[in-house]
């Protein structure tokens, strides 16, 4: 993965197929991705770089975490709600990798 952190994801969910009613902000993926992952969405975070990305978190009751990869988007994730705004995803590592059993 770009960011070296691959080791730390335990799956991936994508869009559903010809669903575009179940596309960000409605939370489908993230409930599909709890689910799977046995864990109720209270316990999941979603990292994010858009704001339909932390509108489905919020939708789903999971907390977010804003990734401004681009000038801007930090106010933008942070007026949507993002429990926290990060500008690097090593910013990320060490608190997940210290998470993981």
């Amino acid at each position: 993965m770009l960011h070296g952190l691959r080791h730390l994801v335990d799956t991936v969910v994508g869009r559903a197929p010809y669903r575009p009613d179940a596309m960000k902000p409605d939370p489908h993926s993230l409930l599909l991705a709890s689910s799977e992952l046995e864990t109720p969405p209270r316990y999941c975070t979603l990292i994010g770089d858009s704001v339909t990305d932390v509108q489905a978190a919020k939708a789903a009751g999971e907390r977010s975490i804003g990734f401004a990869n681009k000038p801007g988007k930090e106010r933008a994730l942070s007026e949507a709600g993002a429990d926290v705004v990060v500008t690097a995803m090593a910013a990320l590592a060490r608190p997940l990798e210290a998470s993981k059993p």
